[in-house]
């Protein structure tokens, strides 16, 4: 896998991410290359999610590492454009226009992980209804009861 990416359009995709997923006690992070698109893929206890990442050009070869968003958007911080190259277990970055450089440990993610983030976003002609944790739907029940609401329509958009 090798890659160059737009620092400030890649972390503002990164940061969009962590907002959504980091809300979870953990959460995992992969970077998938598929047809010479690069995907983040993020997922935590409620959520999956699957961004298109910005920012990205030259991108060669094919495979997933797991990532430390974190990490990696520490990396990006305050540089411009950037190649990341995978050797074994991590990614070689360089700045294109500075001597700035080094890893970021790949994390060990399976295929099957990936595989199963894309069946739990697959979209079905067969579905018909979603369905709420219990929790969740508690919690929603207790915050419409301290409102005026006092029903709800199936086209109706709760905000």
């Amino acid at each position: 896998m090798k890659f160059t990416i737009a620092a400030k359009e890649f972390s503002n995709n990164l940061k969009l991410v962590t907002s959504i997923v980091a809300g979870g006690a953990t959460f995992t992070a992969a970077l998938v290359i598929k047809k010479e698109t690069l995907w983040l893929y993020a997922n935590n206890d409620t959520v999956t999610l699957k961004c298109k990442m910005k920012g990205v050009s030259n991108v060669e070869g094919s495979g997933l590492a797991g990532i430390d968003i974190n990490m990696l958007d520490k990396a990006l911080k305050g540089r411009d454009i950037l190649t990341f190259e995978n050797k074994d277990t991590v990614f070689n970055f360089k700045a294109v226009k500075s001597q700035y450089k080094g890893d970021l440990a790949i994390l060990p993610i399976v295929k099957d992980t990936i595989v199963g983030y894309d069946e739990i976003l697959a979209k079905s002609k067969k579905a018909t209804l979603s369905c709420i944790e219990p929790k969740t739907f508690a919690a929603l029940r207790n915050a419409l009861s301290l409102t005026n609401i006092s029903v709800l329509h199936a086209s109706d958009v709760l905000d």
